[in-house]
């Protein structure tokens, strides 16, 4: 019996054609479109900013990982800033909001130093 060495075909699922076995290496981290609504104004900038082969979407990936990126987190923020946040939202009970503001208004206890 001979082997076959023709390649293999299976069918693209997206366009229902049938193509051969070559693939292409597949991305470590895969990109995937999404839409968005900027204002005109903002997109006439990054325009400006960009030269003819820069790209709007590595732009823009690279600004929102960089804002990420630089944004403490809920674990990293001390109590006490936290709790200023608290009390300015809209959505609390006006007892609570008055509680923290009542707490932040005292002075702010300091570590000890090392002194025996």
């Amino acid at each position: 019996m001979v082997p076959n060495l023709r390649p293999q075909k299976h069918t693209n699922q997206n366009t229902n054609k049938e193509v051969g076995n070559m693939s292409r290496r597949r991305a470590i981290n895969p990109t995937r479109p999404i839409g968005i609504t900027l204002k005109q104004s903002l997109i006439q900038r990054i325009d400006d900013y960009l030269n003819y082969n820069q790209s709007r979407s590595l732009l823009i990936s690279n600004c929102i990982e960089r804002y990420l990126d630089d944004s403490p987190s809920v674990s990293q923020t001390s109590t006490r800033n936290l709790m200023g946040a608290l009390a300015s939202r809209n959505d609390i009970d006006e007892t609570l909001r008055e509680l923290l503001i009542r707490y932040l208004q005292r002075p702010e206890k300091l570590p000890e130093s090392g002194k025996k």
